[in-house]
Parts: structure tokens; C-alpha cells; sequence
């Protein structure tokens, strides 16, 4: 991989990535990787490199429960176990079994996750749990990593006698302690340790009369520290009991080092594999800092950005509260180099900055902030760049030469495989005669087929990238009547500088701006100030544009209403006819059943007494057909009514779903859910909780199953008064909910516009039961609390549509 010159990645700020990538590392080995980073052209290494961090990512947004652990370095641990008289202590055997129980811990989680994490678990394989080592290394060290008592026979007999001198010397020297303290010839501090030993502190006037062995005396020599004769053998032996100890501790890890010799290589790929996951890891926890995923790779060279974001301008403007704008970029076959050009300040570096991060990171193997379902990335062998972010006024007078000795080498090494990088394109001499050199240059990089990006202000290079196929211009928005940077980049078209518009905005005398202006070229005066006007026309059309699709989504909304209202009008009409029908046909049935137990009593009547009365029969009769004639048309009627209504009773059972009506009238709706004997219904776009029973099953036509929606109907309004307030302080949160569930359901079918409902403060159990039920309405708009002074959080205003 080519990458000029030696300081791009730091002009790119690369290396910043790569440190908060380490700093996401749990291990050393992974920082290692991390700061190591290198820029790969191999398409398969990219691709699991990739497929590595976006495994990892996916993790972390499972159920799954990656096993991490702090794995030290025993890099130099593993390293010695190659040497004959290596003893590793015991703190570094403790660390080695850490490593060996946690490789354990995450292969046997790669292998419950195999299909999830191909890549992953493919890489863990390496990783072993040799029991025979950890059990070898359990009988020697505790949990801690202290050498246990019975480590060996050896062992636990030298502590058997080390504790029986003890005891004996602690017996001794309270001996001599309580005589010598008897005598008065100890000092205020009777006791002391000097040289690991316990002594007693004399008086110095008694010093020759007590037998032992002096080790120190006070600076004012007034006390002399005194190891008394009956326990100076025993110390002695102690020290001895000591040392014995020391080297049967050294014998046991020596030959606990031996047993692990053999399995050095295991070991250090082992430690290696741990390290990488780590690094792995840590790449997901970066991604999803930065709102980044993985991006597809494709042949070739090309550079497709949708959504692009750089990743640490986007982590600033998240810690600052700022919104990051976001960039749409294309260099591919058709494209292959974009001019960008705009204000000072506008965003034309981070514009190119953003391309070339972006590409070293994904040929890194890292995850990018772009939108993954429109972005490519492809795979260049060179990267070359020139920022010229660095300068001093000792380099000054050699700045344009070393620019130019720059684009000597990326003509050199220019290329199909090639990505060119150049900021201020031509500049740090004479403007036209920089200017003309800069075009040569960029008619010699398109002739070698690299792709690139270039910022600049020169007139020429904007004129030469509108007119060369392979070119396309880019203009960074400006804020035509704030004078204010947009940072957002518009392909197709050329930027303008602003020169003079900033000048004025910052109030440098009119008369300086004028003479500037007079100094100008008329041509390149007129060039800028055209692109300023058409820049200022586009940005009041975009405007105008955007004012005239929300005139027109008003209208469109207006013109539905007034659709839906046009027939929610038609079908209230129907309703009432079809609600005054039925009262009628309800009439004419009882008129029927009267009439035909009139007849039939008449007839029993007749039979009983034997009477001819024909008159009064033929009366009842004419009666009874006029009535069934009346009550067959009626019901046709009734029929052609609910059929306009597009809806008819049915039987069965009301499930989730079923489309129904209330059985006070003709208000149609859909069930939504079941509670007990109870039911969701929607009615258009109010919801309404009703009761089973005052619900009747109906059949849909074919045309309301597949046609348009009908407009809405408002149910009617029940009677009787309603407060608008509802006191629920005392309740529990199932009782809040069902009265607060009923009183919302009364406020939508009267058509009231806000209610109040007082729940007081206290632990917001009940004020948030009160959302939780208002957010099931449709037909709730907006939910707040009371002004402070009338009751604040403890009340909540709901309104309604």
C-alpha cells in the first residue's frame, strides 16, 4: 500500500482514530493492534477484517453475552518458558491461569454461537482449555494466587515446625517482656521490630544487664533495642524454617514452569487469538460510538458516499449538542474527479478530509458513518494527499515548490488503483499563473485515470471541471442573505467564494471593497458574481419550491377533509334515515302482532258463539295486508340503506378484528382489542373502549373490504352531564387506569376538547398511568401538565382533536 507522504495519516487525522480505538481495548496486545493500524489492499483480509467488526457490532446489540475478561500481557512470561532454569512466580502463573479459563469461557461461547458469528467463531478455534495445566496450577496456587499450605509434603512440614517456633518465641519473649516490665527496665514503648525481629525497648542505663543482642538505639539515645537471649535461637531457627520455606516454594513453580514449557506455542497463539478479539471488540464499541456500520466493498475504484459523516467532527458536534450535516460524494468511471470549490470556512476540507478518512478506515477494516444501503467503497493501492495544513513563516518561501514537488510524485505514481487528495488545489503563488499550472496538473491526473478531489477558488479550474468529461464541480452552500456557511455539499455545480459579500458583512469600509473590486479582472469579477446570483436564485427557488409543496400538501389535506366530510355528511343522512326506518319497521311489527292476535282472537270468538261476523274480519285483514305491505317496502328500504352504509348484522362470535356497530344505533367501527367483556373499538380515528353487549356483529361488502376507507363517524354523543375534571389521588394504578380508561372514553364520544385529571405528585405512579392510558386515544393531541400555580405536575391537561 502506498501512502504519500509519511504524515498523511496524521493529516487525515487517522491517527486519532486509531488512539480511540485503543482506548476501547481491554488488553495491551489489542492496543497494540489498534495503534498499529495498517491500510490493506488485499480484498479478502479487507473483507474479514470487516466482517470481524460488524460480527462484533451485531453482538452487542443481542441477547447474547460475550464473555470479556482483563487478559494481562505474558508475553514475556510465555517467552521464558523456553529456558532451562526459568521459575515463573506465582503472581504470573495466577495471570497464565486467568488467560487459560477465560480462553475456555469465550470458545465454548463461539461454539453455542457458531451460526451467528461465522467469522468469530472461525477465529476462536485456536483457542484451547487445557484442564491437565489449570488442574496442575489449582493444587499449587488458591483463588488468589497464594501458594496453598499443602502445595507439598515438603511444604506442609516446614510450615508445621515454622508454627511451632513461632509459638514458641511469641511464649519466650512475653516471658522476658513481663520480667523486664516487673524490673522498670523497659521504656514507655516496651516493644518494637528492628531488622524483621522482636525486641524489647530498654531503658539504655539496663542495657548491660540484660543479656540479648543489641540492634538499635533512639536518636536520643535514651532507649536501646534489645533481642532478649531466650528467643535469639529461636528466631534464628525461624529465619531458617523461612528460607527453607522460600525454596520449596521456588522448587514447586520451578517444576510447575517445567510442566509448562512444552506448551509455550500453544499458549502464545493462544494469548494472541485473545488479543485480536479483544481488538475485534473493540471495533464494534468504536462503530457503534460513531454511528458507523460496514459498507459494502466492490471491484474496482470508486468512492460512492451517501450520508457520509466524519466520524470525529460527528463525536464533537454530539458532545457540543450540534447537528452533523451530512454528505453525498461520487468518484467512479463516469466521475472520476470532483472539483469542490465555496467560501473560506464552508466545509471544502472537511468535505475532502471526510473522503479520505473514510477510505483509509474501511481499506483498515474499521466500520464507517455512512448510509450502507447506498454507499460503495472500492480499493485503491495509492493514496496520496496535500493538505497543506502545515505552515510556518520559515517555510513560507518554499511552499509552493514543495507543493509542487508533491504532484511531481502523484503524477509518477498516478493511476486507475490511485486516490489523489488536494486541498487549495494551485495555491502559494501568483493566482494566474498558479492557477494555470494547477489545470495542467489536473488534465494530467484525469488523462492517467486516478481518482480524486480537489478544493480550490481559482476560476479557471471550476471553467475547466465544467467543461472536461471525468470532471464534475462541487459547491459548498452558503447562506445567500445570511452570509453564513451551510457545510452542506451540492455535486453539479461550482461554489462561489464570496469574496466581497463576507467583506461587507464584516463592515470593511465600502470604499476599500470598491478600489478591491476595481483591482479585480472584470471577467473573473463577473464569473464570481455570477455564481453568487445563481447560487442566490437556486437557494430562493429551493425555498419557493419547499413553500409551494407545503401549500400544495395543505391543499391536498383540505380537499381530503373536505372529501371525508362530504361523505361523512352523506352517510349521517343515511344513518338517520336508516335509524328512522328501523323505529318505523320496529312500529309496524308490533302493529302486525296486534292485528294477528286481534284476528285470531276474533276467530276464537266467532268459533265459540258461533257468529258470521265477515265485516268486522275482512275489516282486520285489509288491515293486516296493508300493514305486511307497508313493512315489506319499509324493509327494502332498510336494506338499500345499510347497503349504502356498506354493512349488514351478521352472526358469530365478535373477535380481534371484526367490524361492528353499536347496537344503540349505526355507528360502524373495527375491534381492536378485547378486554374481558369489553372492546377496543376504533371509529374512524377516535378509539372507544364499549361494552360486548351494547356491540352487534356486521358483515362488510366486498366494495369496504378492497375499496377506499370510508370517512370517519363520529359516534353519537351519550346523554347526561359530564365534568370535565376527574379526581383519581387515592387509587391504585389498576383502579386509576380503568377510571381514567372510561372518563377519556365519555370526554371522545362528547366531542370535548381537553379534560383535567388530578393525580397529585408523589411517586408519579399515577401520573404515568394517566399517559400510559391517554396514548392509546387517537384522538388525544396533546398531554401536559397544569400551570405551577395551579397544581403543576400533580394535574395533567389532555387535549383532544
Amino acid at each position: 500500500m502506498l501512502i504519500y507522504p509519511d504524515d498523511l495519516r496524521a493529516s487525515f487525522e487517522f491517527d486519532k482514530i486509531a488512539e480511540l480505538l485503543a482506548g476501547h481495548c481491554r488488553t495491551i496486545i489489542g492496543a497494540e493492534h489498534a495503534r498499529d493500524l495498517p491500510v490493506l489492499t488485499d480484498e479478502k483480509a479487507i473483507h474479514q477484517r470487516l466482517d470481524e467488526a460488524a460480527e462484533f457490532q451485531s453482538m452487542q446489540r443481542s441477547d447474547a453475552s460475550y464473555p470479556v475478561e482483563d487478559i494481562p500481557d505474558l508475553r514475556a512470561e510465555i517467552a521464558q518458558l523456553d529456558q532451562d532454569e526459568a521459575v515463573l512466580d506465582q503472581q504470573a502463573v495466577h495471570r497464565l491461569r486467568i488467560m487459560l479459563r477465560a480462553c475456555g469461557q469465550i470458545r465454548r461461547f463461539f461454539q453455542r454461537y457458531n451460526e451467528d458469528y461465522p467469522t468469530l467463531s472461525l477465529l476462536s478455534e485456536g483457542l484451547t482449555e487445557p484442564k491437565a495445566l489449570i488442574r496442575s496450577i489449582d493444587l499449587i496456587l488458591d483463588d488468589h494466587g497464594n501458594i496453598r499450605p499443602n502445595a507439598s509434603p515438603e511444604l506442609v512440614s516446614i510450615r508445621k515446625n515454622l508454627e511451632s517456633r513461632q509459638r514458641e518465641q511469641i511464649r519466650a519473649f512475653r516471658s522476658a517482656l513481663q520480667r523486664l516490665r516487673q524490673s522498670g527496665a523497659l521504656a514507655e514503648t516496651e516493644e518494637s521490630v528492628r531488622g524483621g525481629r522482636q525486641v524489647l525497648a530498654l531503658k539504655s542505663e539496663f542495657k548491660r544487664r540484660v543479656s540479648g543482642i543489641v540492634h538499635d538505639e533512639s536518636d536520643t539515645g535514651k532507649t536501646t533495642f534489645l533481642e532478649p537471649e531466650e528467643t535469639v535461637h529461636l528466631n534464628n531457627a525461624i529465619s531458617e524454617l523461612h528460607r527453607e520455606e522460600l525454596r520449596e516454594i521456588r522448587r514447586i513453580l520451578r517444576d510447575l514452569t517445567r510442566s509448562l514449557s512444552p506448551h509455550q506455542d500453544e499458549l502464545a497463539d493462544m494469548l494472541m487469538r485473545l488479543g485480536w478479539l479483544d481488538f475485534c471488540r473493540a471495533k464494534a464499541l468504536l462503530a457503534d460510538e460513531m454511528e458507523a456500520s460496514r459498507p459494502p466493498i466492490k471491484k474496482g475504484s470508486r468512492i460512492n458516499l451517501h450520508h457520509a459523516r466524519h466520524p470525529l467532527l460527528l463525536l464533537m458536534n454530539r458532545r457540543q449538542r450540534k447537528a452533523t450535516v451530512p454528505m453525498d460524494l461520487n468518484l467512479d468511471s463516469e466521475t472520476r474527479i470532483l472539483v469542490v470549490s465555496g467560501p473560506n470556512a464552508g466545509g471544502k476540507s472537511v468535505c475532502l478530509k471526510t473522503t479520505g478518512l473514510l477510505q483509509l478506515m474501511v481499506q483498515a477494516g474499521l466500520l464507517v458513518p455512512v448510509d450502507p444501503s447506498r454507499s460503495q467503497f472500492g480499493i485503491f493501492h495509492s493514496i496520496m494527499g496535500d493538505i497543506g495544513d502545515a505552515q510556518s513563516l520559515q517555510d513560507e518561501l518554499s511552499t509552493y515548490s514543495s507543493r509542487l514537488i508533491r504532484m511531481r510524485y502523484f503524477l509518477e505514481h498516478a493511476g486507475a488503483d490511485a486516490l489523489f487528495l488536494i486541498d487549495e488545489f494551485g495555491s502559494g503563488t501568483d493566482p494566474g499563473l498558479g492557477g494555470a499550472v494547477a489545470e495542467a496538473i489536473l488534465d494530467a491526473l484525469r488523462r492517467s485515470l486516478a481518482l480524486g478531489v480537489v478544493t480550490t477558488h481559482y476560476a479557471n479550474l471550476k471553467i475547466y471541471a465544467g467543461r472536461t468529461p471525468g470532471l464534475e464541480n462541487g459547491a459548498m452552500v452558503f447562506d445567500e442573505r445570511k452570509l453564513e456557511p451551510l457545510y452542506r455539499l451540492e455535486c453539479g455545480k461550482p461554489g462561489s467564494s464570496y469574496t466581497f459579500e463576507i467583506a461587507r458583512k464584516i463592515s470593511l469600509p465600502a470604499p476599500l471593497i470598491r478600489h478591491a473590486e476595481s483591482l479585480i479582472k472584470q471577467e473573473n469579477l463577473e464569473f464570481e458574481g455570477l455564481l453568487s446570483k445563481v447560487q442566490g436564485l437556486e437557494q430562493e427557488l429551493d425555498r419557493r419550491q419547499e413553500e409551494i409543496g407545503r401549500k400544495e400538501r395543505e391543499l391536498n389535506r383540505q380537499m381530503e377533509d373536505y372529501k371525508a366530510a362530504t361523505l361523512r355528511l352523506e352517510e349521517e343522512k343515511n344513518q338517520i334515515k336508516l335509524s328512522r326506518s328501523e323505529k318505523q319497521l320496529d312500529a309496524l311489527a308490533r302493529y302486525e302482532a296486534e292485528f294477528s292476535e286481534l284476528l285470531q282472537q276474533l276467530r276464537q270468538q266467532q268459533a265459540r258463539e258461533q257468529l258470521s261476523k265477515p265485516a268486522q274480519a275482512e275489516s282486520i285483514h285489509q288491515a293486516l295486508r296493508k300493514n305486511k305491505a307497508s313493512s315489506e317496502e319499509l324493509r327494502g328500504q332498510v336494506k338499500k340503506l345499510r347497503k349504502a352504509l356498506k354493512f349488514e348484522d351478521a352472526e358469530g362470535e365478535i373477535e380481534t378484528g371484526s367490524a361492528v356497530r353499536l347496537a344503540s344505533g349505526q355507528q360502524s367501527g373495527r375491534v381492536l382489542e378485547l378486554r374481558k367483556n369489553k372492546a377496543l373499538v376504533s371509529f374512524g380515528q377516535l378509539h372507544s373502549t364499549v361494552a360486548l353487549e351494547d356491540l352487534v356483529l356486521i358483515k362488510e361488502s366486498s366494495e369496504a373490504k378492497g375499496g377506499p376507507r370510508r370517512a370517519p363517524i363520529r359516534p353519537q354523543s351519550p346523554e347526561g352531564s359530564f365534568d370535565r375534571e376527574l379526581d383519581i389521588r387515592g387509587k391504585t394504578r389498576d383502579e386509576a387506569i380503568e377510571a381514567v380508561d372510561q372518563y377519556l372514553n365519555d370526554a371522545v364520544m362528547r366531542s370535548v376538547l381537553s379534560v383535567r385529571i388530578i393525580h397529585g405528585k408523589g411517586t408519579g405512579v399515577l401520573r404515568d398511568a394517566v399517559k400510559q392510558t391517554a396514548r392509546r386515544y387517537s384522538a388525544v393531541s396533546q398531554i401536559r401538565h397544569e400551570d405551577p400555580k395551579l397544581g403543576g405536575d400533580g394535574v395533567s391537561i389532555i387535549e383532544f382533536v
